[in-house]
C-alpha cells in the first residue's frame, strides 16, 4: 500500500532489547541491523540508526525473496529470518556473517510466522501451505519428531497460527 518504490519499503521488524538491535528487513531479501535502544525516552539518546550490519540474502543464496518473519532468540545468540523462497536463514547475532548462516529448509512454501523454544533449543514455523515445522536448533536440521517432543517446552512467543495449542 506504500508509494515507496519496492527497495524502500519494510516488510517486517524484530528488536532486541539485550543487544539493541533493530533488525529491519524488506522486499529485496535484504537485512538491515540498526543500533537503538528503546528504553530511553529521548530520542536524541536512543541511538542514530545507523546501519551496523547489511545482510544480503540474494547474494547470498542466490535466490532469497522478500522477509515476512524474523525474531531474535531468547539467548540472544540468533536472528531467524522467514523468507518468500521457503527458507529459514539463521544469522549469529555476533558477526551476522555468511560464515555463519544456517539455511533451514523443509517447507513447500513461503514462511509466515517463527516461534523460539523459551531456551532456544527449536524453533517452529509455518508456511503458507499450513504447514507446522520443528527445527533442531542443536542440529541445525528440521526434526519430524518435534511436535511430540516440544510438547512441555515453553515459548518464547505465540506468533504461529497453526499448531496444536492454537
Amino acid at each position: 500500500m506504500s508509494s515507496a518504490a519496492p527497495p524502500c519499503q519494510s516488510r517486517c521488524v524484530a528488536y532486541n532489547a539485550s543487544l539493541k538491535h533493530l533488525a529491519v528487513a524488506g522486499n529485496t531479501g535484504i537485512v538491515t541491523i540498526r543500533t537503538i535502544d528503546f528504553a530511553k525516552v529521548d530520542a536524541r539518546e536512543a541511538g542514530s540508526l545507523d546501519v551496523i550490519h547489511k545482510k544480503d540474502l540474494f547474494k547470498a543464496v542466490k535466490k532469497a525473496e522478500w522477509i515476512e518473519a524474523m525474531v531474535y532468540s531468547p539467548c540472544n545468540k540468533y536472528l531467524a529470518v522467514g523468507s518468500h523462497d521457503n527458507t529459514i536463514y539463521l544469522l549469529d547475532t555476533k558477526t551476522y556473517s555468511d560464515k555463519k548462516m544456517t539455511k533451514l529448509t523443509g517447507h513447500s512454501s513461503f514462511i509466515t510466522s517463527i516461534d523460539w523454544a523459551l531456551d532456544s533449543s527449536y524453533i517452529r514455523t509455518n508456511c503458507g501451505a499450513y504447514e507446522l515445522l520443528f527445527f533442531n536448533i542443536g542440529s541445525k536440521k528440521r526434526d519430524p519428531k518435534g511436535a511430540s517432543l516440544t510438547m512441555g517446552t515453553d515459548w518464547s512467543d505465540q506468533t504461529c497460527k497453526l499448531g496444536w495449542n492454537v
